[in-house]
């Protein structure tokens, strides 16, 4: 007999997000929002892509449009342009700054996790808190 794993009460608001990190109904913002945890799997901070979330609340940050192709829902190649903000400076390393800053509030929480997996790390973080910590130093840089 075969089980179907599909959920009727799923949350369809996960169907459909803007890939723009400033729009609201971004999955990643939904995630902080929604009390979510980020699971790094060896590696660090520096690839957490939810730390781009609040880089266009930065008075530094600088706009870009980029332009892609991607696939659609049916199947379709579809070309889609996106204008993102970002921080732009060799000399501040905000992924490294949101770290330090996240650990110090965090370390010994149950909002911050790191354990050994053989030769690698293991760290579960809060999406919502991580947001919270990324905002408050993107809002706070100066150059």
């Amino acid at each position: 007999m075969a089980m179907s794993i599909y959920n009727k009460t799923e949350d369809k608001t996960w169907h459909n997000h803007n890939l723009d990190e400033r729009k609201e109904d971004n999955a990643l913002k939904k995630l902080a929002v929604e009390g979510g945890l980020i699971l790094l799997l060896g590696t660090d901070f520096k690839s957490c892509t939810s730390i781009h979330l609040t880089e266009h609340l930065s008075p530094y940050s600088k706009t870009q449009k980029f332009k892609y192709k991607r696939l659609n829902d049916l199947g379709e190649i579809e070309a889609v342009e996106e204008i993102t903000k970002f921080i732009d400076d060799d000399d501040f390393d905000n992924f490294e700054e949101i770290k330090n800053e996240y650990i110090m509030k965090y370390e010994d929480t149950k909002f911050y996790k790191q354990t050994k997996l053989g030769l690698g790390v293991i760290t579960l973080l809060s999406a919502e808190k991580l947001y919270e910590v990324s905002k408050e130093v993107h809002i706070n840089y100066r150059k």
